[in-house]
């Protein structure tokens, strides 16, 4: 899996106060292995707004919104199966999944 942010990423209190918001333009995501020359997602921009108090105390965080502007999104599937949405890479490392109570 390849990420490319081609104009960056902002973070913002201004925008849309008094939440937190997240940004991210021109970014896209293309595949692996067979699918490697192709690309999955390209979006024009992608703003995920928070409550600003959630992210401040930190234990759970409040999703207000979530916008993909100009989303193109390209799903293939081979006759063998192999799906270019299929982007992770298998790992046998079990702590990633622990929780601590």
């Amino acid at each position: 899996m390849f990420f490319m942010i081609k104009k960056g990423f902002s973070l913002s209190l201004f925008e849309n106060f008094p939440n937190f918001t997240f940004s991210m333009k021109d970014f896209g995501v293309s595949g692996i292995d067979t699918f490697a020359s192709d690309t999955l997602i390209q979006v024009a921009s992608f703003d995920i707004t928070l409550d600003l108090l959630s992210v401040i105390s930190g234990e759970q965080i409040m999703i207000n919104e979530i916008i993909f502007k100009g989303p193109e999104i390209n799903i293939l599937s081979l006759p063998d199966g192999q799906s270019n949405y299929d982007i992770f890479k298998e790992t046998t490392d079990e702590t990633l999944f622990e929780t601590s109570h």
